[in-house]
C-alpha cells in the first residue's frame, strides 16, 4: 500500500472534473486492494484445506498404529497365558510323579525291574524338561521380537509427532510498530522516527535484510529498532525460523526521498572473485528504467552477469578480477534520468592455498632459567590472515607480531615471536605456529627440551661390518675405514679435534676429517681412513669442547693383516717356521719329494704332523700383529725333499719352502742342508738386473753432466766475443 495522507490536502476548491477523476482513482485503488485481499484469503483457505487433509491422514495413520499396538498387546497376553498353562502342566507332572512313587506296592521286586522302572521315569522327566526349555526359548524369542517392534512403533510415533508439530508451525509474523504487517511492500518517508520491526513465531526467529545500513550486522535478533529512517534502510526484510529457514515471511521497505531515488553501499571494500554484490536499490517504487554502466559512460563488460529488479535492485553475480572498475546506476523519475554516486569495485583474487609457515629451527635446548626466543616466519598474498601459537601442554603463550610488506613479490610477511624470559621444566614440549586464511591453515612445529645442566653426548654411528666390540674396531688391511660420531651437546660445541697414532699423523694424505652441524645442538664428525695399512692401527680419539664441558670418545683400531711365513734351520735336525699377522695365524707343515715350488696339488703330498706343541706364541703387541712359531723335527731321508710351511688366518695365507736331505748314516753328526728355492733364484736375478740398470743410469748421468758443462763454456765464450766487437 502506498503511503498517502488525505488530511494534508490543501483547502482549495478544485474543479468538478478533477474531483470526479480523484474519486475514480480512489475507487479503482480500493477495488484493487479488495481483489488482492480476496486472492490472499483464497490462498489462505487453500493452504488451510491442505493442512486439514494432511492432519486427517496423520490421524488415520495414528489410528492404525494404535490398532497395531492393541493387537500386539493381545498377542502378548495370549503368550503369557500359554506360559502360565505350561507352568501348571509341569506342576501337575511333578505331582503325578510323586503320587506314582507313593502308590508303588510294598513288594520286593527283582532288582532288574526296579532299575528299568527308574530309567523309564528319568527318561520321561528329561524329555519333559527338554520340551519345556525349547518352549521357553521360543517364548523369549517372540518377546524380543515384540520389544523390537514396540521400539520401531515408538520411533515412528515420534516422527509423526514431529511432523505434526512442523505442520502446525505457521510462518512467522511481521509487525511494524506492534501492528501486524500483511503487505509485501511498504513505503515510508525519509526521516521517520520510532521505527520498529518485530518478528514473531512459534520458536526462535531472526532477521536477514538487504538494507545497506544493516547488511554488516552479524546478528539482528527478532526486533529491529531504528531511531531515524534514512535511505540506506531501503531493502527487503526477511523473518525466518533459526531451525527452519525455509519457512519465512518478508516485506520490502522503500524509504522515499525526493532528492535521492538511488541508494548505494557506502563502501564495498575488497570483493573476492566469484562473489555476488548488490550494487544499488530504488527508494521510490514509481521509478523506472533502472540500469548499470561504467562511470566513464562505457557499457558494462560483456562477460559481466547481473540482474535488474525494481524491488531487489541491481545484483552483480560472480564477479571477476577483470571487472574491477567504477560503476554508476541510473533510473528515471517523472521523465528525468537520475544517476547514482560512483561506486568503485575492487575485485581481488580468492586465495586457493593457506599461508606459508616456517620455524627455521627444528628443536631448541635450554637450561632451566635461560631465555627462549622462537621466530615463526609466515607469508600470504594479502593482510587477511592471522597467526597463532599453541603449546602441547601450556594453555596460553605470549607472542608478538612484526609485519613487512614486500612490493615486488606482492606478499605480506608476518614474523611472529614467542618469548619466555626464564624457562622451566614445564615448558618442555612442542611449540606450534599456525597461520590461517580463507583457504585453510598451515602450521610448523618445533620442540623445546629443558635440561637442568649442560651435557655432551658422543654416540658412535659405525657400520655393522666393522665388528665393533666395545671400543675395538677391526678392519681389513687395504680397505677404507669411516668412523662416524654423532654429537649432542648444549651449550654448543666450540672446538673439536682428533688424536691419532704418531705413525699415521705424519701421513695426512690418507685421511679426511669432516665436521658438520646437522641442526641445532646436533653435530656430526666423520674420520675417513683410506686404504688402511697395518702401521695405522692404534687409538683414535675425538675431543670436543663447549663453554662448560669437555668430552671425548676413543676407538682402538685393529687391522686384519695377512700372515707372513719364514722357514729357518734351527739345528741339524729341526726346522723353525715363524709367522706374524692378525688374527694370530695357524701354521701347517707339508712335505713332498724332490725340489718343488710348492707342495700344494702334489699327489704324494702328505701333511707332516708337528711336535707336541704345534704353535707357540712368540710376541704380541697391543693392537699389533701377533707372532707365532712352529718347529718341525726332520727324520732320516735317503733323497732330497721339499718341506713347506703354510700360515693361515681370516685374511689369507702365506707359504715358504725349504729343500733338505738328511742321510741316515750321518744323521747324528752331519746334515746337508741346501737352501735352494725358486724364490732365491728370482731374487738373485732381480738383483743382478737392478745392478746393471744402475750402472747404465750412472753412465748416462755422467754423459749428460759433461754435455751441460760444455754448453755453458760455449755460452761464456760467445758472450765475451760479443762484448769486444766494435759496433757503430
Amino acid at each position: 500500500m502506498r503511503f498517502t495522507d488525505l488530511n494534508q490536502a490543501p483547502p482549495v476548491v478544485a474543479p468538478p472534473s478533477l474531483c470526479v477523476d480523484k474519486l475514480k482513482q480512489l475507487l479503482s485503488q480500493l477495488t484493487q486492494d479488495q481483489r488482492e485481499a480476496a486472492s490472499w484469503r483464497g490462498e489462505v483457505v487453500k493452504v488451510m484445506s491442505q493442512l486439514v487433509q494432511e492432519h486427517r491422514e496423520v490421524s488415520s495413520s495414528q489410528g492404525d498404529v494404535i490398532k497395531l499396538l492393541k493387537a500386539m498387546k493381545d498377542y502378548g497376553a495370549q503368550h503369557l497365558s500359554d506360559l502360565r498353562n505350561l507352568a501348571r502342566h509341569q506342576s501337575l507332572l511333578v505331582e503325578n510323579h510323586q503320587a506314582l512313587l507313593l502308590q508303588a506296592p510294598p513288594v520286593v521286586a527283582p532288582p532288574s525291574l526296579c532299575v528299568d522302572k527308574l530309567k523309564q521315569l528319568l527318561s520321561q522327566l528329561t524329555q519333559d524338561q527338554r520340551e519345556a526349555a525349547s518352549w521357553r526359548g521360543e517364548v523369549v524369542k517372540v518377546m524380543s521380537q515384540l520389544v523390537q517392534e514396540h521400539r520401531e512403533v515408538s520411533s515412528s510415533q515420534g516422527d509423526v509427532i514431529k511432523l505434526l508439530k512442523a505442520m502446525k508451525r505457521s510462518p512467522p509474523v511481521i509487525k511494524l510498530n506492534s501492528v501486524v504487517l500483511r503487505e509485501a511492500e511498504w513505503t515510508m518517508p525519509v526521516g521517520t522516527s520510532s521505527f520498529t520491526l518485530t518478528c514473531e513465531g512459534n520458536s526462535t526467529v531472526t532477521w536477514s535484510t538487504t538494507a545497506f545500513k544493516l547488511k554488516r550486522s552479524t546478528r539482528l535478533g527478532s526486533v529491529i529498532t531504528i531511531r531515524r529512517l534514512t535511505t540506506d534502510y531501503t531493502g527487503t526484510y526477511k523473518c525466518m525460523y533459526e531451525n527452519q529457514p525455509d519457512l519465512t515471511s518478508e516485506v520490502h521497505i522503500y524509504v522515499k526521498d525526493p532528492h535521492n531515488i538511488l541508494v548505494t553501499p557506502r563502501t564495498l571494500g575488497d570483493v573476492k572473485d566469484g562473489s555476488d554484490v548488490l550494487l544499488c536499490q530504488l527508494t521510490d517504487p514509481s521509478a523506472t528504467d533502472l540500469s548499470l554502466r561504467l562511470a566513464n559512460g562505457d557499457p558494462t563488460p560483456p562477460d559481466m552477469n547481473y540482474t535488474v529488479n525494481p524491488k531487489r535492485g541491481i545484483l552483480i553475480r560472480y564477479l571477476l578480477t577483470s571487472h574491477s572498475a567504477e560503476y554508476v546506476c541510473s533510473a528515471k523519475i517523472n521523465g528525468v534520468t537520475i544517476v547514482s554516486k560512483v561506486v568503485p569495485i575492487i575485485v581481488i583474487q580468492r586465495l586457493r592455498s593457506p599461508p606459508s609457515v616456517l620455524i627455521e629451527v627444528d628443536g631448541y635446548v635450554r637450561i632451566v632459567g635461560e631465555q627462549l626466543l622462537i621466530h615463526c616466519i609466515t607469508s600470504n598474498p594479502n593482510h587477511f590472515y592471522n597467526v597463532t601459537w599453541k603449546h602441547s601442554s601450556l594453555k596460553a603463550l605470549d607472542f608478538s607480531h612484526k609485519m613487512i610488506q614486500e612490493d615486488q613479490s606482492k606478499q605480506v610477511h608476518i614474523t611472529s615471536s614467542v618469548t619466555i624470559p626464564a624457562v622451566a621444566m614445564s615448558h618442555t614440549g612442542n611449540f606450534t605456529c599456525t597461520a590461517m586464511n580463507e583457504a585453510g591453515a598451515n602450521s610448523s612445529t618445533t620442540y623445546l627440551q629443558v635440561v637442568d645442566k649442560p651435557y655432551i653426548r658422543l654416540i658412535p654411528q659405525l657400520s655393522p661390518d666393522l665388528y665393533l666390540n666395545g671400543s675395538l674396531v677391526e678392519v681389513n688391511e687395504g680397505e677404507n675405514l669411516e668412523i662416524n660420531i654423532r654429537i649432542e651437546a648444549y651449550p654448543q660445541i666450540k672446538e673439536q679435534w682428533w688424536d691419532m697414532p704418531m705413525s699415521h699423523s705424519h701421513n695426512i694424505s690418507t685421511h679426511d676429517d669432516t665436521w658438520a652441524v646437522r641442526y641445532n645442538n646436533r653435530y656430526e664428525s666423520i674420520l675417513l681412513l683410506q686404504r688402511v695399512r697395518s702401521e695405522e692401527r692404534g687409538q683414535y680419539t675425538l675431543h670436543t669442547r663447549s663453554t662448560c664441558l669437555n668430552g671425548s670418545i676413543t676407538f682402538n683400531v685393529q687391522v686384519y693383516q695377512k700372515p707372513s711365513a719364514m722357514v729357518r734351520l734351527k739345528n741339524v735336525t729341526t726346522l723353525t717356521c715363524t709367522a706374524s699377522g692378525y688374527p694370530a695365524p695357524i701354521i701347517l707343515w707339508y712335505q713332498c719329494p724332490g725340489i718343488q715350488n710348492t707342495c700344494d696339488g702334489d699327489n704324494d703330498t702328505m701333511e707332516v704332523q708337528p711336535l707336541l706343541t704345534s704353535t707357540v706364541e712368540v710376541q704380541t703387541e697391543a693392537l699389533g700383529p701377533e707372532e707365532v712359531q712352529s718347529e718341525l723335527t726332520l727324520s732320516p731321508l735317503s733323497m732330497e725333499v721339499t718341506v713347506e710351511c703354510v700360515t693361515v688366518n681370516l685374511v689369507g695365507e702365506e707359504r715358504d719352502i725349504f729343500v733338505v736331505r738328511v742321510p741316515a748314516e750321518t744323521s747324528s753328526k752331519y746334515v746337508t742342508s741346501k737352501l735352494f728355492t725358486p724364490t732365491l733364484n728370482g731374487a738373485t736375478s732381480t738383483a743382478a738386473f737392478l745392478f746393471l740398470l744402475l750402472v747404465i743410469v750412472l753412465y748416462k748421468y755422467k754423459q749428460w753432466d759433461l754435455l751441460l758443462q760444455l754448453k755453458q763454456l760455449r755460452g761464456h765464450a760467445s758472450s765475451a766475443e760479443a762484448q769486444t766487437l766494435p759496433y757503430g
